[in-house]
């Protein structure tokens, strides 16, 4: 059973439990959904995900530049901190320091300050999107042409005309998946085709299920056990994406990553695939 509608969950449980159905969200990001038993499978992109695909985007715009990081002390930008700096190792990113404020925060001058004084060539901004907007009108005065990277927090259609200037040329990458090279172009083709239209976020989702689902047929699973211990083997290799059986793409695909030009999020070039 495929499960588009978080609010049902009570039902998923239902089906597991009782029925010993599948479970796959396309769409679900509450991580208590992996709760609703061993049978449930989600595509869940956690920091574990994110943080890589953000390093890429570093090391590519300036492969031989030093990374700062200014976290919040909430705990999901905490966590955010500590995949970032795991990222930026595997990456060969060196770390010139990390700087932590307070979620009240409202002068973030003297951190900024501090992380250009380590020479840092670009900034992580790991803070909630009013923080976010703080220290992108800050920066000007402390840390002009900041090179800035984050999360979702740097959408700027959340920010003020002011933090949507100052935050010109900055890259975030969000909890969704753009696929590369020919899988996107055969699937791009085909849905133009049979729609009339470019695809949907959720329509990527539910192809990436579908090809999960597929997978597992086609190698032999004639019930909802053997889909199970299928899927299983489609995970991340992680911590993360064990815990909430977050399965991994099996095409080419990447955490959805933007830029800002002129006060609005556009598309980035997908990273270039490996030979």
């Amino acid at each position: 059973m495929i499960l588009r509608n978080p609010a049902t969950a009570a039902n998923g449980l239902v089906w597991t439990g009782v029925v010993g159905a599948v479970l796959i969200s396309p769409s679900a990001t509450n991580e208590r959904l992996a709760i609703l038993g061993d049978a449930v499978f989600q595509l869940h992109l956690g920091s574990s995900v994110l943080a890589p695909a953000l390093a890429r985007a570093f090391a590519q715009d300036l492969p031989k530049g030093s990374a700062g990081i200014l976290v919040s002390t909430s705990p999901e930008d905490s966590a955010r901190a500590e995949a970032v700096l795991a990222a930026c190792k595997s990456a060969g990113i060196d770390v010139a320091g990390k700087e932590t404020v307070e979620e009240s925060a409202v002068d973030l001058t003297h951190a900024l300050g501090a992380l250009k004084e380590k020479k840092a060539s670009g900034l992580f901004l790991l803070t909630p999107p009013r923080l976010a907007g703080i220290a992108a009108a800050q920066l000007s005065g402390t840390w002009p042409k900041a090179k800035i990277y984050g999360f979702d927090a740097l959408d700027p259609s959340g920010q003020n005309a002011e933090a949507r200037g100052a935050l010109e040329g900055a890259t975030y990458v969000v909890a969704d998946y753009a696929m590369n090279g020919a899988a996107r172009d055969s699937f791009e083709t085909r849905y133009q085709k049979a729609y009339g239209e470019a695809p949907t976020r959720m329509s990527v989702r539910g192809y990436l299920v579908g090809l999960s689902v597929t997978r597992g047929i086609e190698r032999g699973s004639l019930n909802a056990s053997m889909l199970r211990e299928a899927l299983r083997t489609q995970l991340y290799d992680s911590d993360e994406g064990r815990a909430l059986r977050a399965l991994k793409p099996l095409v080419p695909a990447e955490p959805e990553r933007y830029v800002i030009r002129s006060g609005k999020a556009v598309p980035a070039a997908p990273f270039p695939l490996s030979p």
